[in-house]
């Protein structure tokens, strides 16, 4: 038995068909297509699937969604697809959402803030007559890095309103600032080792500072401060120019060349390589190249509603400071309630009117994340400042000696990085406005010394909203009543 056995396994294979060692060849897309047998192979089904996504990709156009399918129809391109097909199909699908709106995009300053004449960080050196305007301890501040802890001699020269209770700092005023300094320093460096979100960056630098510097009492009933991110009205922007379309132009003659018809779809083959078997699809009828796919033309980053309808976005700064509604007198809150009805002047910039006028200072707070960056805060505060500016200068149009206020200030944060700007207005040489907005210092306010440089700075800003800002504001007011209560 074992014998026979082992003569059986020992016996030629002659009674057996010796297998094939060449395959038929692949056979061409064209081939595929009008002959269901060829389209059968799992070679033709592949190339099949990669014309139909290559035709996909080069309509489709961006921010779309694509129809929808029902789940029926979705079941049997997915049975006749390769495993590989299928999986580029579904992560298609996935990748397949609308534009969410961003204000980081980096085209927002170029295509929004430009044509609306908003200049970010144009200006390195101030104009003479604008560095004249900043507060002097300011000016302290940026000339000598190097400096003292903030005393009194830092508003020495400013003029005191003593009808509002303003006046010069004290040595304990001083002491205060420093006290926040260090405070503030020690929350920022809490939040710099577990990464803090931009709510808790914003709730300690308003807390922590700005909340308590607006209490001091030397300018305690004069400034209003809130973190309410309350609207500001859109009448504050600066219009927007005349779309060249919209100009009056001359007829258009017709062309007189002729538009060339185009085929539904170009078949091109060549039988030289593997690749030169797809069929290279495009409904212009140009070969559609696989190994040098054309470069996008569209933005990488998704666009807001405000780049594409060119307006910038109405601003809700996340901290603003101003001028208390009770800082005003009698008369002059009447007339500012005047103004504010007829939208003469808007002295209260919110959508919902509140307790503060004359906002000039404001502060655009990013935290440590992926959603927002510093150029993001850049663009919000040039909005905000510019608004800002044209409150002023709708202020100065009443004023018979046009001596108003020309400058605000703004911060913008990204986690412990804090950058202070100065907003202000010129003119081009055809009398067009050109509102700017420059930086003026960096901080990182995990370092001791920056910290108390940038709390200092804005401890001047405050001091110089209660004695200069403010009675620069009510000189204007007083000048528009007193001939008309004298004329009565």
């Amino acid at each position: 038995m074992l014998e026979n056995n082992c003569s059986n396994c020992l016996e030629p294979a002659a009674t057996s068909t010796p297998p094939s060692t060449s395959s038929p060849p692949n056979p061409s897309l064209a081939q595929c297509l009008t002959a269901p047998e060829e389209a059968s192979t799992p070679w033709a089904q592949r190339a099949l699937s990669i014309c139909s996504w290559v035709n996909d990709v080069s309509t489709r156009s961006p921010c779309i969604e694509p129809p929808v399918s029902s789940p029926s129809v979705d079941a049997q391109v997915l049975d006749t697809m390769s495993d590989s097909s299928r999986l580029r199909h579904m992560k298609a699908q996935r990748r397949s959402r609308s534009c969410s709106p961003t204000k980081k995009s980096s085209q927002y300053r170029n295509t929004v803030l430009k044509p609306v004449n908003i200049i970010v960080d144009g200006d390195h050196d101030l104009p003479p007559n604008i560095e004249a305007l900043l507060p002097e301890g300011l000016r302290d501040l940026l000339d000598h890095p190097q400096i003292a802890p903030l005393t009194n001699h830092h508003t020495r020269n400013e003029p005191a309103d003593e009808h509002n209770g303003s006046r010069a700092w004290t040595a304990g005023s001083a002491s205060e600032v420093n006290q926040l300094a260090v405070v503030y320093r020690d929350e920022c460096c809490e939040l710099a080792r577990k990464t803090g979100s931009e709510p808790e960056y914003r709730t300690h630098l308003y807390g922590d500072v700005v909340e308590k510097l607006a209490r001091i009492q030397p300018w305690r009933r004069t400034l209003s401060a809130n973190c309410s991110d309350k609207l500001w009205l859109a009448s504050l922007k600066p219009p927007n120019p005349t779309p060249i379309l919209a100009l009056p132009w001359p007829p258009l003659s017709a062309n007189p060349v002729a538009s060339k018809p185009q085929e539904h779809v170009s078949l091109e083959s060549c039988q030289s390589s593997f690749d030169s078997n797809i069929i290279h699809v495009r409904p212009d009828s140009i070969p559609f190249n696989l190994a040098s796919p054309p470069v996008s033309t569209e933005p990488s980053e998704p666009s807001s509603a405000s780049d594409v309808d060119g307006t910038i976005t109405t601003p809700k700064p996340d901290i603003t400071v101003g001028i208390s509604r009770e800082a005003f007198s009698r008369n002059h809150a009447l007339l500012l309630d005047y103004w504010q009805s007829h939208k003469v002047v808007l002295s209260d910039p919110h959508t919902t009117q509140g307790d503060m006028r004359f906002p000039f200072f404001i502060i655009e707070a990013k935290g440590l994340s992926t959603d927002g960056n510093l150029i993001g805060a850049q663009n919000q505060a040039a909005g905000g400042g510019t608004c800002a500016i044209r409150l002023l200068a709708s202020l100065a149009a009443q004023d018979p000696e046009n001596d108003a206020p020309r400058i605000v200030f703004s911060c913008t944060t990204e986690g412990a990085i804090h950058e202070l700007w100065i907003h202000y207005q010129t003119t081009d040489e055809e009398n067009i406005p050109l509102h700017h907005m420059a930086c003026l210092g960096a901080w990182r306010t995990t370092l001791g010394r920056h910290a108390s440089e940038f709390v200092s700075a804005l401890a001047v800003i405050f001091s110089w909203g209660a004695n200069v800002f403010f009675p620069q504001i009510t000189r204007v007011l007083d000048r528009v009543l007193n001939p008309a209560i004298s004329a009565g």
